[in-house]
Formats: structure tokens, C-alpha cells, sequence
């Protein structure tokens, strides 16, 4: 996909700025649809320590989250920041716009942009999932392009929902923008 690269080459190349930009992490659960995409806007990092599980940037990161839960996820209603470490989000219900699919399966966005405050941490990929570096300047294009792509080709959600988790993403990228912008 243009305008991306995989994190963790693009580290090891020295191909991803420490002056900001946008990373694009998903994460899918192994036995069913279940899927958390999280968007992450940095800038000025400090420091930059990679190890075997992962990646930590000590810079403040703005994130947005993205759930996809189908209709047999057994913690559907359970509060997104309590449920099992690898399908946690760090947002309670008020946080969050639900948006149902004519299937019954469901999307989760973020209403605003989460604040990582000092460092945060991306962990390696397991298998089935990537991270990737969202160059800044087709930033928002390319992750609305990887959303609409997931969710049209994988989990064949229909045109009305898209538009509308689209629409909620787009809000917390400007927001995340914004809020860059205030703090340079």
C-alpha cells in the first residue's frame, strides 16, 4: 500500500522520522473476527529503544481506536478496558461510538483521540497481524484506504457503516492533528 511501510523494517532502515507521524497497528483474534486497529499520531520523539517484543517511543502519542466485534464475540457487552489483554482497549463505553451492521456484527470507534502520555509502546506483530509507518503527508488518506479495505474485503461490512466509522476516524485524525499542532 503506498504511503506505508512496515514499522519495524522502516526502523531498522532508518526510514521512520523521529519528527512524527502516524502508525497504524492490527491486531486480530485468532478464533473468530475479532479485531482491534489502533492509530497512533507522534511527534518529537526522544528516544526510540527497540527490543525482540517490541518497540518503545518516548514521545506523547494521541491514539484513536477501531474494534471490530462480530455478533458471536462472547465479551461484547463487557467494558472494552476490562475484557482480556489482547482485546483491551483503554476506553469505557461513554468513550466509544457503537455502530451496528445490518449483520449484527458491530464497530467500536473512538468518540476522541486517546493522550499516551511520555512514552508508548508498540508490541512486534504476532502472526496475522502488522504495524505500519503512515508517511505524514498522505497520513490520512493511506489509513482511511487501509480501513476501507479491511472492512470491505474482509469482513464484507456494508457501504453505510464504513462510511460512518470513515467519518468518526477522520474526526479523531483532525482532532489528533489539531492537538499536534498545540503542542509544537
Amino acid at each position: 500500500m503506498g504511503g506505508t511501510i512496515d514499522l519495524f523494517d522502516g526502523l531498522s532502515s532508518g526510514l521512520v522520522p523521529q519528527g512524527g507521524g502516524w502508525i497504524f497497528v492490527a491486531r486480530f483474534h485468532k478464533e473468530s473476527n475479532y479485531a482491534i486497529f489502533e492509530i497512533i499520531s507522534y511527534a518529537n520523539v526522544k528516544r526510540i529503544e527497540q527490543s525482540e517484543s517490541g518497540v518503545e517511543m518516548f514521545s506523547r502519542g494521541l491514539k484513536a481506536f477501531v474494534v471490530y466485534e462480530p455478533t458471536n464475540y462472547p465479551l461484547r457487552f463487557m467494558e472494552p478496558y476490562l475484557r482480556d489483554e489482547l482485546e483491551q482497549i483503554p476506553l469505557r463505553w461513554e468513550n466509544l461510538e457503537v455502530i451496528e451492521a445490518s449483520s449484527r456484527d458491530r464497530v467500536l470507534v473512538s468518540k476522541e483521540p486517546y493522550m499516551s502520555l511520555g512514552s508508548f509502546v508498540i508490541e512486534t506483530p504476532r502472526a496475522g497481524n502488522f504495524v505500519y509507518y503512515v508517511y505524514e503527508e498522505e497520513g490520512r488518506n493511506s489509513i482511511r484506504n487501509l480501513l476501507l479495505e479491511i472492512f470491505k474485503k474482509d469482513y464484507n461490512l456494508e457501504y453505510r457503516a464504513i462510511e460512518r466509522v470513515l467519518d468518526l476516524v477522520d474526526s479523531n485524525l483532525g482532532r489528533m492533528v489539531e492537538k499536534r499542532a498545540e503542542s509544537d
